[in-house]
């Protein structure tokens, strides 16, 4: 008979999104694919997609989320806007 490996807890929901994996998540995935466990497996065992483990074997660790750095739509309007609404009288939120 085959042995169960024991399950980890499944990651939060924040905003209906399934959160990052935590830095212990992470490790126990390379620890398991150490071991020689795919990627597939990896995922069934920690409860996570494979596609996600995958993510962070190649990433070779856990590494926090950085957004991009990237500036928005108006920010070329940015000065013409922020006059219109001065000479509107209402004042921004």
């Amino acid at each position: 008979m085959q042995e169960m490996d024991e399950q980890a807890p499944r990651s939060e929901w924040i905003e209906g999104r399934q959160a990052m994996q935590t830095p212990e998540e992470v490790q126990a995935m390379l620890k398991l694919a150490s071991l020689g466990r795919c990627a597939k497996r990896i995922g069934r065992e920690l409860a996570c997609s494979r596609n996600t483990v995958r993510s962070y074997l190649h990433q070779t660790g856990w590494q926090p989320y950085q957004s991009p750095q990237r500036p928005g739509r108006l920010t070329p309007h940015r000065q013409w806007l922020s006059g219109r609404v001065h000479d509107s009288g209402v004042t921004p939120r």
